[in-house]
């Protein structure tokens, strides 16, 4: 998951942006905790605003043929009552060695 919107342009802006993802598997029916990632904005003078590195948040934890749920939020501040904001999310299968 990596952040998709637009980046603010000052340092107190970016470092309040907030994204999160947390990771269940089904275990017997029921959708059960396994990890969960947070990533905030981080501002330098030579590239600007960031949030985590370009990777984003990237799980490896997945049991193939078990079912998963990954719920994710992205935010331009940490709690509830700040909007919303794009996220990419996507997957990539990696064979084992």
């Amino acid at each position: 998951m990596t952040w998709a919107d637009f980046l603010p342009t000052n340092e107190a802006d970016c470092e309040k942006l907030f994204l999160a993802a947390t990771l269940y598997k089904e275990v017997n029916g029921v959708m059960q905790y396994v990890d969960d990632q947070v990533l905030r904005g981080g501002y330098a003078d030579f590239g600007g605003c960031m949030v985590g590195s370009p990777v984003g948040i990237h799980f490896t934890d997945f049991v193939a043929g078990a079912n998963h749920r990954i719920v994710v939020t992205a935010r331009t501040g940490k709690d509830g009552s700040f909007p919303t904001r794009k996220f990419n999310i996507s997957t990539v299968w990696e064979p084992s060695i």
